[in-house]
């Protein structure tokens, strides 16, 4: 049984840093897709934002501005419950 020892060791050892080398490319692509991912929500949120005060400077010249605001900030609210229920349903 004793030959048997380092054959068993070194599959061990193989299979540890196989799964050590697995695990650090996924993690590595992880970062990866997160880094982008929050970059992209960043961008897409402060255009939104951009969007919502043209908006709301838009229809301050039609109707009062807090009547605008209003408007804008209703038309906000269900397209985010819209999204809210599309995630929350979709599973």
């Amino acid at each position: 049984m004793s030959f048997l020892r380092p054959i068993v060791d070194e599959l061990v050892n193989q299979f540890r840093l196989a799964l050590e080398a697995r695990t650090r490319k996924l993690l590595r692509r992880m970062v990866k897709l997160l880094a982008i991912g929050i970059a992209g929500i960043t961008l897409i949120s402060t255009g939104f934002i951009f969007i919502l005060i043209a908006s709301a400077i838009y229809l301050s010249q039609v109707v009062y501005l807090w009547l605008a605001w209003g408007i804008v900030g209703l038309v906000t609210l269900l397209v985010g419950g819209l999204l809210l229920l599309l995630v929350v349903y979709r599973r």
